[in-house]
């Protein structure tokens, strides 16, 4: 490497790790046209336009540093994590795939394999990947929470409701968690506990919207809609063009038989989510609804 090109590739890497990402990938560009042949040049080019948001012209450099340098496992690594955020998750996973040939103990890329077969719904093969980054590194909890995720779109709930349990003991103070615990029980019909899970939720984080929702169809399972109305309706207080919440609480509406009330919220939903398949059933069901109304209430 020149004396210039050494000199602009100095004074990118100081530059990225004070955050000036985009002077950075200015020195790492003006660098690569004294020199082009350098594999960790493009691939720190690379990093700093990830920073930016310019994932195509990423993928190119991190491209380029391992058509020079095939066993650079490390450009194979952040060209996977780009093709993830692209939503390529089969070419991902090509990526990933030379990551963990190269360097088999790599439980970040084990990890990141595992989410891309999971994006292409390989759940099995997506659970032996998790499964090898947690043999690696058993106290990696992204793998752990990964894993559960995974399981409980295959079925099986109450292990994944056994993972959630046990990242609280840890985690007792995040309400994401408690949020995702109450989503696996309330598929294992364990309504009770998901309720309280969705209620610890809400007492960490009043305006947590999602768990504001779940409790309102928890609530609505179990026959307590004048609850579940009202958690839907603070649901949607926080975001106010929620649609399945308005739609679930015309339901609730329905069942609690304030005919006139759901048509309305039928109504409003048609008009906040204008384009669906179900759109022309909706609106003979709100006439019906109408009809009802005028008639019996």
């Amino acid at each position: 490497m020149s004396r210039a090109a050494e000199q602009l590739f100095k004074e990118g890497n100081e530059q990225f790790f004070i955050g000036q990402f985009k002077k950075a990938a200015e020195n790492f560009e003006q660098a690569l046209s004294l020199i082009t042949d350098e594999p960790v040049l493009w691939y720190n080019y690379g990093c700093s336009l990830v920073e930016l948001e310019r994932y195509e012209d990423a993928l190119n450099a991190f491209a380029k540093a391992v058509e020079i340098k095939p066993d650079f496992y490390l450009s194979w690594f952040n060209h996977g994590n780009v093709l993830n955020i692209l939503g390529r998750f089969d070419d991902a996973l090509d990526s990933y795939n030379n990551v963990v040939e190269l360097k088999p103990d790599h439980y970040l890329a084990w990890n990141n394999r595992g989410c891309s077969l999971a994006r292409i719904e390989e759940f099995a093969e997506s659970l032996e990947s998790y499964q090898k980054a947690l043999n690696l590194r058993s106290d990696y909890r992204p793998a752990k929470y990964n894993r559960a995720y995974v399981l409980a779109k295959i079925g099986q709930f109450e292990e994944a409701a056994e993972i959630y349990e046990s990242a609280l003991q840890l985690r007792a103070e995040d309400p994401a968690m408690w949020n995702n615990r109450g989503v696996v029980l309330t598929r294992a019909n364990r309504l009770a506990d998901a309720l309280y899970c969705f209620e610890q939720a809400i007492h960490l984080k009043t305006d947590y919207y999602k768990a504001w929702y779940n409790r309102g169809y928890v609530l609505a399972e179990m026959q307590r809609y004048e609850e579940s109305l009202e958690s839907y309706n603070n649901a949607l207080q926080i975001l106010p063009d929620y649609g399945t919440a308005l739609y679930n609480s015309g339901y609730v509406l329905i069942k609690l038989g304030r005919i006139a009330q759901a048509a309305e919220v039928f109504t409003e939903y048609v008009k906040l989510c204008p384009v669906s398949e179900y759109t022309d059933l909706l609106n003979q069901q709100i006439a019906r609804l109408r009809q009802y109304a005028q008639k019996y209430q």
